[in-house]
């Protein structure tokens, strides 16, 4: 009798779990409760800690995004891009991806909303 294979489980990582707690502001105690619990109890706890943090911090550009009072929300992903010609030192990736950004460069966008004007200084 064969068995199936099994998808490999992630082993708990004290110092991410370390991370999860202070990035949610928690005491580091579920620490010292880890040392007692079973792997899978651990692997618990890390699911819910990231899941945690990932919806706190959707939670916080929505709020974020709503205090800056944008008329209207857009994304890339509606935007038509065969209506804009980008700099040769652009690329859509950088535009997604801010690359751009952590790269210390300005981009400038102007024009009436959906027209895709914008100039690189």
């Amino acid at each position: 009798m064969s068995r199936r294979p099994t998808k490999p489980r992630p082993v708990p990582d004290r110092a991410r779990l370390a991370e999860l707690l202070r990035r949610l502001v928690l005491s580091q105690t579920a620490l010292t409760y880890c040392e007692t619990a079973t792997a899978s109890e651990v692997r618990f706890l890390q699911t819910v800690l990231e899941a945690e943090v990932a919806h706190r911090e959707a939670v916080k550009r929505t709020r974020l995004i709503t205090r800056a009072g944008f008329p209207a929300l857009k994304t890339l992903e509606a935007f038509d891009r065969r209506a804009v010609q980008l700099p040769a030192s652009l690329t859509w990736v950088d535009l997604e991806t801010g690359t751009y950004l952590t790269a210390h460069r300005n981009l400038v966008c102007y024009g009436p909303v959906g027209t895709g004007n914008y100039v690189e200084p």
